[in-house]
């Protein structure tokens, strides 16, 4: 009897403490289990990168690229610097520096100072009427605005766009006229060959990398949110909202997937008031965004994200995934140069830092403990996460590879809003980290 009840006893411990487990261990996402890795205890080390370099981030870069990837190197930084700079050590100008990975410049283009007399002024005054509009996204091109004649509440401004390449070769431009309190174009161009499109009022416009007109495209009354191309520049994936959605005849939100001819392959709508931005892998196999609806709170008017949903789309239109509760965050979405995997920051019930397989849209694991900038090597097998403060490195399947804390300087910190961003180089062999002011490059000990 004495043994049948320490056996029941031994039971229930073992049930419970399985029960405990996977209560900590797994959280259910999108009707799956997904495992949330805490990397707690013990702590195998496989693969030993170690720190080769550490530099610092000048306090007034406001923009910062990671240039493409190459077999032995995780790329240049790409600096991108629109407040005051000492090039010369004497006169401060306005521009933007290129640093290769070591921190010597390779490219500089400054903006000179004008003196100018707007029509609402009454004597003229010193300024830099040149500033960064765009920059691809692994800045090998960026575009300026300059206002040439300053518009007033009676008066047409002129603004002229340039489009530049990182040796600061002008490769296209182009004169707007405006109306006051009027916004000028947007701009979105593929690193892949320059390509590029604007967008105005409604309609977009399909360019060549010589800047020739390929194709107009008009979508009102929505209006674009955001838009990116793939790395190889064959796709160009774009989401748009409806300023009147309150019209219960049309949709108030839709993706849109065009070619680099300015042919529209698809389109999805939803019922949904907000998007988020969009996303697309390198080969343009899978496209990834977010809606959701804004709820008001009548009593202090703060707004509240609801009924949110982030998708993952196939290049012909068909959904691989919805994910309910959740919502990817600005600039959040990492995916493999294999287009295979992607590392997810998201918001929402089931957020956190995913690693998602993007053929079936499992996600294989997640992360805690402040982690917001990912980089995935499908073929290698390799995932690097960052934080602020840490590096982590685990095969695909979550097996812990290397970790490692960092010294990140806090000082500066509300100059650096970028935080963390990591890239593994072609090969795997080495990893590139910005962290707040901070440059670390590791390599792979043999």
């Amino acid at each position: 009897m004495k043994v049948k009840f320490i056996s029941s006893v031994l039971v229930s411990l073992f049930l419970l403490a399985l029960m405990l487990l996977s209560f900590g261990t797994f959280q259910n996402a999108s009707a799956q289990q997904q495992q949330r890795i805490s990397f707690k205890g013990k702590y195998g080390v496989q693969l030993p990168y170690k720190l080769i370099e550490e530099s610092s981030i000048p306090l007034n870069t406001l923009k910062l690229k990671l240039s493409n990837r190459t077999a032995n190197s995780a790329g240049y930084v790409k600096m991108v610097v629109p407040k005051y700079v000492y090039p010369d050590g004497r006169t401060p100008e306005e521009g933007v520096i290129f640093y290769d990975i070591n921190g010597n410049i390779i490219n500089s283009k400054m903006f000179e100072k004008k003196n100018i007399k707007p029509s609402s002024a009454d004597k003229e005054i010193e300024m830099i009427p040149t500033h960064i509009e765009h920059v691809s996204n692994y800045g090998k091109y960026f575009i300026t605005e300059t206002n040439i004649k300053f518009s007033s509440p009676v008066d047409e401004g002129i603004t002229k766009y340039e489009i530049f390449d990182d040796t600061g070769t002008k490769k296209w431009e182009e004169e707007v006229t405006s109306i006051y309190d009027e916004g000028g174009p947007d701009y979105f161009i593929s690193d892949y060959d320059g390509s590029f499109v604007k967008n105005k009022e409604g309609t977009i416009t399909f360019y060549d990398p010589q800047g020739k007109v390929i194709k107009e495209v008009t979508y009102s009354p929505f209006e674009l949110y955001y838009a990116a191309f793939s790395d190889d520049g064959n796709y160009f994936a774009m989401n748009s909202v409806n300023p009147r959605y309150l019209q219960k005849t049309e949709p108030k939100a839709r993706f849109h997937l065009f070619d680099k001819q300015g042919e529209e392959l698809w389109r999805y709508e939803t019922e949904h008031q907000r998007m988020s931005e969009i996303f697309i892998s390198p080969n343009g196999e899978y496209v990834l965004g977010s809606v959701y609806d804004m709820v008001y709170d009548t009593i202090d008017r703060e707004r509240n994200e609801a009924n949110s949903v982030t998708y993952i789309f196939r290049n012909d239109g068909s959904i691989v995934r919805e994910y309910e509760n959740m919502i990817i965050n600005h600039d959040q979405v990492f995916i493999s140069p294999e287009g295979k995997h992607a590392a997810i920051w998201a918001r929402g019930d089931n957020g956190g830092i995913l690693l998602v397989n993007l053929e079936t849209g499992d996600i294989l694991y997640s992360l805690n403990n402040g982690y917001r900038a990912a980089d995935v090597l499908s073929e290698k097998n390799l995932v690097v996460f960052a934080s602020l403060i840490r590096i982590v490195v685990l095969k695909l399947d979550g097996t812990p590879v290397f970790m490692q804390n960092y010294r990140a300087d806090l000082l500066g910190y509300e100059n650096t809003w970028y935080g963390a961003k990591v890239r593994f180089s072609e090969d795997g062999e080495e990893i590139f980290v910005l962290a707040r002011k901070n440059v670390f490059r590791y390599r792979l000990q043999k």
